[in-house]
């Protein structure tokens, strides 16, 4: 699964980077400050062969997957499964833009064919009140029969999926979420982006009053609803909460962080909560009361299921 990781984001570390927290303007082949260190001029980012190659005079060179590693302190295992959640695991391999003028296209129809199989709303149903909640969203479809593919593209079955649709900043289509409900070794996998889904979010419910909620994971943003009766999105990652871009209009924005150990939840939040206060909007953010766990386990704890 590694090796096809790094293969597959060949080419593609100028649109996975920035997902991690890296800005566009160190990926750029000129010397300037390191993201890592810091510095003036010390760092520069070649790309070569795709490869998201970069050199650093003080943390030295390496590909793109070693700047993800040390900019996060993740492992390699984790980097990898991280990248995928992004790129998706699928072999197949899709022209780029540049190659072809199609490739957004075909990645757009094949989300859309998707969502469109998905008519089984029973299974969302069984699914989510067996994590714990009696509260649903009307974007979330159900997949009786959804297939699953391992990292080597062989069809392992076809197992009840809900399928969540993720929109971009400007409210176009850019990929879907499925939830597998079944014993497998990856239950949330993302169909590869049309484009980018930096700044984006499963738009779980209508804004109210201008007044809106965020949260890593769908059951995790269900919670938030089912609790404080908040209308919500979902940011899907920790990264995602971090580059995550308010809607025009918007003027109270309510962050609710995973409690992690490594304190990874709480940073985004609050890297979030400065970016957008200086911008002007109110902001709250509520990190899960324990260690270790996000706002299902808050409700589940808080209703006896722990």
């Amino acid at each position: 699964m590694i090796a096809n990781t790094i293969e597959r984001a060949r080419g593609r570390w100028r649109e996975i980077l920035p997902q991690f927290g890296i800005d566009t303007r160190f990926l750029q082949n000129r010397h300037g400050p390191c993201p890592i260190c810091g510095g003036k001029d010390r760092f520069r980012f070649d790309d070569r062969d795709g490869s998201g190659s970069y050199y650093c005079n003080q943390c030295g060179p390496g590909p793109g997957i070693m700047l993800i590693r040390k900019f996060k302190g993740w492992s390699h295992a984790t980097a990898c499964a991280e990248i995928d959640k992004i790129i998706g695991i699928e072999r197949k391999s899709f022209p780029s833009a540049s190659r072809s003028p199609l490739a957004p296209a075909h990645k757009a129809s094949k989300i859309c064919r998707l969502l469109a199989e998905a008519r089984n709303p029973e299974f969302v149903t069984s699914y989510l009140t067996r994590r714990g909640l009696s509260v649903t969203s009307p974007v979330l479809r159900g997949h009786k029969r959804c297939p699953y593919f391992d990292d080597s593209n062989a069809l392992v079955g076809h197992y009840p999926a809900v399928i969540a649709p993720i929109i971009g900043p400007n409210g176009s289509l850019e990929s879907a979420l499925r939830i597998y409900d079944a014993n497998v070794d990856q239950r949330k996998k993302m169909m590869p982006p049309v484009d980018t889904i930096v700044g984006g979010a499963i738009r779980l419910f209508n804004i109210v009053n201008n007044e809106l909620a965020i949260a890593e994971g769908v059951e995790s943003s269900l919670a938030v609803y089912q609790m404080f009766g908040l209308p919500v999105w979902t940011a899907l990652s920790a990264n995602g909460i971090e580059t995550f871009e308010p809607p025009p209009g918007l003027r109270r924005l309510h962050i609710f962080a995973d409690h992690d150990s490594n304190h990874v939840g709480q940073a985004a939040a609050y890297m979030l909560a400065r970016r957008i206060f200086r911008g002007g909007l109110a902001v709250e953010v509520k990190v899960a009361p324990d260690a270790d766990t996000d706002w299902l386990d808050t409700l589940n704890k808080s209703t006896g299921r722990q």
